[in-house]
């Protein structure tokens, strides 16, 4: 008997170079007409990963594409594993 064990393949929101990217305040301004809060603003691999709020007031994790500003994953955080935080960084 063979075992087989599943890697997870890393997250990418886009394929494109980082010359095509937007600029941040351009994809901050994107995600704040949307309704989203922002709090913390990260590049991680070919995404744009931010924690923040939603237009509900509930804390969000975002996967974005840092091309278009599209949300490509959204998270909710769950009101059992929330912790108190700061307000958003970007008002």
């Amino acid at each position: 008997m063979i075992a087989a064990t599943a890697i997870a393949a890393p997250r990418v929101c886009t394929d494109k170079p980082p010359s095509l990217w937007l600029p941040e305040e351009q994809l901050v301004s994107r995600l704040k007409k949307q309704g989203y809060k922002l709090r913390e603003f990260e590049y991680e691999r070919h995404c744009i990963e931010i924690k923040g709020w939603d237009k509900n007031g509930q804390r969000v994790w975002l996967a974005v594409d840092p091309t278009d500003g599209r949300v490509v994953t959204q998270k909710i955080e769950h009101l059992s594993s929330r912790r108190k935080r700061n307000q958003p960084r970007f008002p």
